[in-house]
């Protein structure tokens, strides 16, 4: 748990030292404000892969996350290296009714790389990238939930 205290007169908030060794914490709360990326050691690399899936029938929009520290980061890597990234077509709306769309956001270290998809463009790669963050990692709750 990260606690603080407001020590200093200017009302500066200041770490707790003894507190401040709950790195998984840290980690969570670095994702979620966009901070460069550490893995729970501070040791380096980290992977961030977010799928959001909407449309369909009901048009709810689901989301998954998958992490990956130095250790077991080269997998990851190698996924998201082989999708097309430059080659996704722009503001292409899914052909048929009920549809669903893929938005695939992927962050190596301080690169970062962001995809709208049709489900009609989820194949190869993509389907791999997509399937592995849906198989590997955890659902991402919806606001509200």
């Amino acid at each position: 748990m990260n606690r603080t205290k407001p020590e200093a007169p200017d009302g500066v908030m200041r770490r707790d030292t003894a507190a401040s060794n709950d790195a998984a914490a840290d980690q969570s709360r670095a994702a979620e404000a966009g901070s460069p990326n550490v893995d729970s050691r501070g040791s380096g690399l980290l992977v961030i892969v977010t799928v959001t899936r909407s449309g369909g029938i009901a048009g709810i929009r689901r989301s998954w996350r998958a992490q990956a520290g130095e250790d077991a980061a080269s997998p990851w890597i190698a996924r998201i290296k082989e999708c097309p990234w430059d080659a996704v077509e722009r503001s292409r709306p899914p052909q048929g009714a009920d549809r669903f769309m893929w938005d695939v956001n992927a962050r190596c270290g301080e690169e970062a790389r962001r995809a709208e998809l049709a489900d009609s463009d989820v194949q190869g790669p993509w389907r791999e990238l997509i399937d592995a963050v849906r198989e590997e990692g955890t659902p991402v709750p919806r606001a509200g939930d």
